[in-house]
């Protein structure tokens, strides 16, 4: 089987993505990165410039005989994600499905940003960059799925936190802790959804910048670091 091969946050660091695909060099190898991509960020250092930065990417991709999936993280322009392409670069729609090596994804984008009320509005934070609950809500996940990929994780997961830092993002955006609370709850009643269903679900996602694992019932949680690659074997 190819292989599929998850990356966690790169901001940016396109370089990275083109290393892991010339490591993965004539696999067929599907890359997943699974938001915090960096799409978006350069548009006022001159027209085109991200622009030809992606076309290079895309060469390198196609070069190594790979293809790269991207879903949509807190540091990503959403107006890049209707499900735009770049030949071997698919910017996925915030909510999808894809089967990829004959494993059923589901793909679930967006998250929030602690930082959020420091960053200028659509230059560095854009105020649709969290989970689309309402699209979420109407989105028919389906019950034979067998990875979940998200940015950020459901309560089910390890997810770390430092209580002190949260804390002094809390002081200075009164809705912060709200906010993030909501978000994370949302995707817990999801898990819990997925757990009812007795599969064994991988459930892969970044934005914590730390790698763990762990077990909850019958999914697999695997939280990816600052440019790390994990292929998952069955």
């Amino acid at each position: 089987m190819d292989p599929t091969i998850y990356i966690g946050d790169v901001h940016g660091d396109w370089d990275v993505i083109g290393s892991i695909a010339k490591q993965a060099k004539n696999t067929n190898a599907t890359l997943i990165q699974v938001g915090d991509f960096g799409v978006g960020f350069t548009k006022g250092q001159g027209v085109g410039k991200e622009e030809r930065s992606l076309e290079r990417l895309a060469q390198r991709i196609s070069d190594y005989n790979c293809k790269l999936l991207v879903i949509r993280g807190n540091h990503d322009d959403p107006s890049y994600f209707p499900g735009e392409s770049h030949d071997v670069i698919e910017f996925l729609p915030s909510e999808c499905v894809r089967t990829i090596n004959e494993k059923k994804h589901v793909f679930i984008g967006g998250a929030l940003s602690i930082d959020r009320a420091f960053r200028s509005h659509g230059v560095s934070w854009w105020e649709d960059e969290g989970i689309n609950y309402e699209d979420v809500e109407k989105f028919e996940i389906p019950e034979d799925l067998d990875v979940m990929v998200t940015h950020t994780a459901p309560l089910q997961s390890p997810a770390p936190a430092n209580k002190a830092v949260l804390q002094n993002w809390f002081n200075k955006d009164p809705t912060l802790e709200d906010d993030l609370k909501f978000e994370r709850s949302f995707l817990t009643k999801i898990c819990s959804d997925i757990w009812r269903t007795e599969r064994s679900i991988l459930w892969v996602y970044g934005h914590f910048h730390e790698a763990l694992s762990s077990q909850h019932e019958d999914i697999t949680f695997r939280q990816l670091d600052i440019n790390e690659a994990w292929e998952h074997r069955v």
